[in-house]
């Protein structure tokens, strides 16, 4: 490409290797739609915040059983064991949901670039063809120029 259409090609290069991207993640989530939550809960570690949350629940929950008798009892352990799993879950569902936010601002991000690179390549046809206008209007004037100079000789014979 030449002219001002040449100065697209990094923005249809860019969009082109977003497009692949794009379609790879979404591909991915097509294949397997649990399998990025999997990641991210895997990677999963209670921060010291949660860890701290956890214990005190804890202590809160066995001093309050060990003042109304019920310490060691099985529903004091269920009611204990209830309240930590319900708080480890709130914590991992967080964490999960803000990867799969990241995640998802990423994608939308290169499905945006790769909407980019696809207009570039519009403004990019639209000026190509402009030129590719031009040339063909000057090979026209060039052409009608030749057949007048050509009509000017013969008029001269005849």
């Amino acid at each position: 490409m030449q002219g001002l259409a040449g100065n697209y090609n990094n923005y249809v290069n860019t969009g082109n290797q977003a497009l692949g991207q794009f379609y790879g993640g979404l591909q991915g989530m097509m294949n397997d739609p649990t399998g990025l939550m999997n990641r991210l809960a895997s990677n999963y570690r209670a921060s010291p915040y949660a860890t701290t949350q956890l214990h005190d629940v804890t202590n809160l929950m066995n001093n309050n059983a060990a003042t109304t008798g019920m310490l060691g009892s099985s529903a004091d352990n269920r009611a204990l064991g209830q309240q930590l799993t319900n708080m480890n879950n709130q914590y991992m569902d967080q964490y999960i949901n803000q990867g799969m936010d990241a995640y998802n601002r990423a994608l939308s991000g290169m499905g945006g670039i790769a909407n980019m690179g696809l207009g570039a390549l519009g403004q990019q046809s639209g000026l190509s063809q402009e030129g590719y206008l031009g040339q063909a209007q000057g090979a026209m004037g060039n052409r009608n120029s030749l057949l007048g100079k050509l009509g000017d000789l013969f008029s001269k014979f005849l």
